[in-house]
């Protein structure tokens, strides 16, 4: 329940066609379950009138949850939840409607049920017409998010390959894209390898330094060094400090120092790239096998 739910599950789209689609279902629920009777909404007359009511209310709440799904989707600009939050989040939804319609039915169309008694069965109601719509929703998003990700295992391990077979002399890569992936494994940032200068990581982020039209541009994500060194082992990606990773085919110049060294990429508009004493030996030894 801690693993966070997938970024469509916030989108605006994807809660329309939910609500949709429980609007459809509690119609169809309000129609034909004889045990409703038609009469859930608290209305004498007819089973049209009590229909034409009971539609009017869910009309309105579809109305009410969706303004609290743009919420959502709000907030999710800023945090993202886990499935037990979302969970939550559902349950105050649906307690929130029922509490509202429970005092408009009391106080407003003046109910002689007491106002626990009409929260209670409404609570009751809600509930059962949510349940399945609901149910499959998460159904589908848990079955989404598997696709996802076998897509995304798919790809990466088709990149990996990519960079075994077609690297060409003096350890080039030609036209072939570095992916990005945050700690969610969503894929980010896609990048040309002759585009790519070098990441700098700070704590749980790395920044992801880049050309575009020459422009250096640059794109930040929650992720690690190790994770994007580890996917593209086989890469001119090269650790040259514990908080960079340099692309081998961009280095200018390199400068040894006491302590470490420090690389010159060949773009103007970037600084020094510091070389540690931990991975020093290992930059030496692959200036030295291009002569090789």
């Amino acid at each position: 329940m801690k693993r966070k739910i997938p970024e469509f599950s916030y989108s605006l789209i994807y809660n329309i066609y939910l609500l949709l689609a429980t609007l459809g279902f509690a119609l169809f629920f309000v129609a034909f379950y004889s045990p409703f009777g038609l009469t859930i909404w608290y209305v004498e007359g007819n089973k049209i009138a009590n229909f034409a009511f009971a539609s009017i209310v869910l009309f309105s709440a579809f109305g009410f949850f969706f303004f609290l799904r743009v919420i959502l989707y709000l907030i999710s600009k800023k945090v993202k939840f886990n499935y037990l939050q979302y969970v939550l989040w559902i349950i105050a939804e649906l307690l929130l409607f029922v509490f509202l319609y429970s005092l408009y039915t009391r106080y407003v169309l003046n109910d002689q049920h007491s106002f626990y008694d009409i929260f209670i069965r409404t609570s009751f109601y809600t509930f059962m017409i949510l349940l399945i719509p609901y149910s499959f929703s998460f159904l589908y998003l848990n079955l989404l998010e598997k696709s996802k990700q076998l897509t995304q295992l798919k790809s990466r391990s088709k990149l990996k390959k990519g960079f075994m077979s077609i690297q060409q002399p003096g350890n080039k890569i030609m036209g072939d894209l570095i992916n990005f992936y945050d700690e969610n494994d969503v894929l980010r940032l896609s990048v040309k390898l002759f585009n790519l200068y070098y990441v700098e990581s700070d704590l749980n982020y790395v920044t992801v330094y880049y050309t575009q039209n020459e422009e250096l541009k640059s794109f930040t994500l929650r992720s690690s060094l190790s994770k994007i060194e580890n996917d593209y082992a086989s890469s001119p990606l090269i650790r040259s400090h514990r908080s960079f990773l340099i692309n081998f085919d961009k280095v200018k110049s390199f400068q040894k120092e006491k302590e470490g060294g420090i690389i010159e990429l060949d773009h103007p508009g970037i600084p020094s790239i510091p070389v540690s004493k931990t991975y020093i030996d290992v930059l030496l030894q692959k200036f030295k096998s291009i002569h090789t």
